[in-house]
């Protein structure tokens, strides 16, 4: 039962997770955006984007983030090719 309530907050961090994701209209920057002469592979760029803000997630949960640790993911972020 605990497991269960567990991936049930996981899945509702989630969701406002990607409500932010589209009130913020983050979306439509990317989707504008070139890199190089080439667009960016928008799936592959929320992809990654989840999984760091999941990685963050879990530091705040623990009362652990630092500055640097956000500061961090957005350097991993701006780092990886996600280009079509």
């Amino acid at each position: 039962m605990n497991k269960e309530i567990e991936k049930m907050r996981e899945n509702f961090k989630d969701i406002l997770v990607a409500s932010f994701y589209k009130e913020t209209q983050v979306n439509r920057s990317i989707h504008s955006s070139i890199r190089d002469g080439k667009k960016i592979d928008v799936k592959e760029y929320k992809r990654l984007l989840l999984n760091s803000i999941r990685r963050l997630r879990k530091l705040v949960d623990n009362s652990s983030i630092k500055n640097s640790d956000i500061r961090n993911e957005i350097q991993k972020l701006a780092k990886k090719p996600v280009l079509v």
